[in-house]
């Protein structure tokens, strides 16, 4: 038995001794009985996480309830006079198997902090790329939803339009500012469709009612490149239902 055992079967201990010392603090208004209780609880949690280093944390935590069930079963029937009856003395001995199985099919041997270090780093790369997949996906559905969406308008795809000519394009409004130029208000609203953005800019307007974020529109005008971003200025619009 290695020491990340010692420390657990310590920490077990201490489960019995805080849980039956909740039966003494009277719901925490005597003092020191309160105060031992924690301390036991703390230090309880401490050996724990400690034995965890070189345990697999379900066996450590599963072997320390478990004795804590067992040993606080015991001293309530032995010295609280609770219930033997022969059905809480088996339930018992279940649990009492459970922990020596657990014992027996868990490897001893701590774990090397080397291998700890590369968990965690694996695991650090592990979430960084689950968390990366995750965002493209959602971003990639959020394409194909809005291309699908427009579909159905009869309108020329963002990224096919051309600079300089009367166009009809459609989107969702992704989102919608007042950026005032020149002491002018200017209302300019971001519409996408799932292929690329464009710049929908309504100088002296600072709110047009229906424009608002999440709403489907069609555009119609001319757009032009500024600052290497295609802008349509006062299009002519309709609300898609």
């Amino acid at each position: 038995m290695n020491r990340y055992w010692i420390m657990l079967l310590i920490a077990a201990g201490l489960e019995i001794v805080w849980a039956v010392g909740l039966k003494y603090t009277q719901g925490f208004t005597r003092l020191w009985p309160s105060v031992g209780t924690i301390l036991a609880m703390a230090a309880s949690t401490y050996l724990l996480a400690r034995a965890a280093e070189g345990l697999p944390i379900g066996t450590a935590y599963a072997v320390r309830t478990g004795i804590g069930a067992v040993g606080t079963a015991t001293v309530g029937m032995l010295v609280l006079n609770e219930s033997r009856d022969w059905a809480r003395l088996a339930c018992i001995v279940l649990i009492i198997l459970g922990v020596v199985g657990l014992k027996a099919f868990t490897r001893e041997g701590a774990v090397p902090p080397a291998a700890v270090g590369v968990a965690s780093l694996d695991g650090v790369s592990i979430r960084t790329s689950l968390k990366q997949r995750l965002g493209a996906s959602v971003a990639e559905l959020d394409r194909t939803r809005l291309q699908d969406r427009c579909r159905g308008l009869d309108v020329t795809p963002i990224d096919e339009t051309p600079t300089r000519r009367p166009v009809r394009i459609g989107g969702e409004i992704k989102r919608v500012i007042v950026a005032p130029r020149n002491g002018v208000p200017n209302l300019e609203m971001v519409v996408s469709d799932g292929t690329g953005t464009i710049t929908a800019v309504f100088a002296g307007r600072r709110r047009i009612p229906g424009l608002d974020h999440g709403r489907t529109i069609v555009l119609e005008g001319v757009i032009v490149d500024h600052a290497n971003r295609p802008v349509i200025y006062n299009p002519a619009y309709t609300l898609v239902p």
